[in-house]
């Protein structure tokens, strides 16, 4: 997998192809360690790659932390839903490499034999950059306004996140980011802005206030339409 590709949107076709700027991915690198963005990226890469999204799927169906998974039965699992191509069969390695390196898999025994090692926790500066993630695997997007946490959490591709944080943060960007409400007898988050340009300049303006924001801010044109 090219994951870099993943993290540099494009506009445009052929000659007219550009980078898109500002580039979120690129911004809150620039503030945050890869461990702290680690479980957004691992969602953005999931929900960027259909074969990504199968193997997730397949850990959340089929297996608990502490299980041991085979590369054999991940590969046989892509098979019926891609076809035995050799592209497919090298993504399943590859697949399970990138989930052992972010730490959601560790090596056991046996060279192909994984083990479900643990979830990721989500650091309450990265929880907006995953929610953003996960805005962008949606058919609506940021569009609609409004985000059910329950389904949030519930969503098999953050399988490999560890929800556990997630009531707290929800409440620590009330009115920055959204506002929780009661809607027919669930709770909600209704995001102050709607749109996905809207709720992107609501992360630039949450990061304003990181003291790396003003040499961070030079290099990017922050000027999302």
């Amino acid at each position: 997998m090219q994951i870099a590709r993943y993290f540099v949107p494009h506009a445009g076709v052929g000659r007219l192809r550009r980078t898109v700027s500002p580039n979120v991915w690129a911004v809150h690198s620039q503030l945050f360690s890869a461990q702290v963005l680690a479980p957004a990226y691992l969602v953005h890469i999931a929900g960027s790659h259909n074969m990504a999204r199968a193997v997730i799927r397949l850990l959340h169906e089929t297996y608990a932390p502490g299980d041991s998974i085979e590369l054999s039965a991940v590969r046989s699992h892509l098979f019926e839903r891609f076809g035995n191509r050799r592209t497919v069969r090298d993504s399943a390695g590859a697949l399970l490499r990138t989930l052992e390196h972010f730490g959601v898999l560790a090596r056991a025994g046996h060279l192909s034999d994984y083990r479900y090692a643990s979830k990721l926790p989500v650091p309450l500066e990265s929880f907006p950059l995953l929610v953003w993630a996960w805005l962008q695997t949606q058919p609506a997007g940021a569009e609609t306004g409004v985000i059910d946490p329950a389904a949030f959490a519930a969503d098999p591709l953050l399988t490999p996140i560890d929800a556990a944080s997630y009531a707290d943060h929800w409440d620590c960007y009330i009115d920055s980011l959204w506002t929780l409400e009661e809607r027919d007898e669930r709770q909600v988050a209704v995001l102050r802005h709607t749109g996905s340009a809207a709720f992107l300049r609501t992360l630039f303006n949450l990061l304003s206030s990181h003291p790396k924001w003003p040499a961070v801010k030079k290099q990017f044109p922050l000027h999302p339409d």
